[in-house]
C-alpha cells in the first residue's frame, strides 16, 4: 500500500496515515510503501530476504532496496499452525520521475508472490 506515512507497531499492528492513492506529480512527495506478510507458521524463524524495487512500465529496475531479517518470531500469544502477522514500512524520498506508470515490485527470497507489484501513475 502507498500511503503519505506509517509506522509498524507491536505484534505486526500498522498506523498508516494518508493511504489509498496512486496517482501523483513529479517530483513524487516523500511517501511510505507499507508491507504486510501473512507468514506460514512453518516459516517461522526462517530467514527472510527482501527486496522492493522501482519499475518502470516496461518492467525495469530503476532502483530500490534490499535487507535480510532473521524470521519471523512468533509472539508469546502466538497460536500454533496459524500464519504469523508481518510488517514493513519503507519510507520513500522524494524524486523525479517522468510522467507514466511505474511500479513498486517485492520479491521475498528472489520470488515475486501474489500481489507482490504495487503500480502507481506520476503525471
Amino acid at each position: 500500500m502507498l500511503c503519505d506515512s506509517a509506522e509498524s507497531i507491536s505484534d505486526g499492528k500498522l498506523n498508516i496515515y494518508g493511504a489509498g492513492w496512486s496517482v501523483v506529480s513529479s517530483p513524487t512527495p516523500p511517501c511510505s510503501v507499507v508491507i504486510k506478510l501473512e507468514v506460514p507458521w512453518t516459516m517461522r524463524n526462517v530467514p527472510l530476504r527482501l527486496a522492493l524495487d522501482l519499475v518502470d512500465a516496461d518492467g525495469r529496475k530503476l532502483g530500490g532496496v534490499t535487507g535480510e531479517n532473521d524470521g519471523v518470531n512468533p509472539v508469546p500469544t502466538a497460536v500454533p499452525g496459524v500464519p504469523l502477522d508481518s510488517s514493513l514500512v519503507v519510507p520513500v524520498p522524494s524524486f523525479p520521475l517522468a510522467p507514466g506508470r511505474y511500479a513498486w515490485q517485492l520479491e521475498i527470497n528472489t520470488e515475486v508472490p501474489d500481489g507482490g507489484y504495487l503500480g502507481f501513475t506520476v503525471r
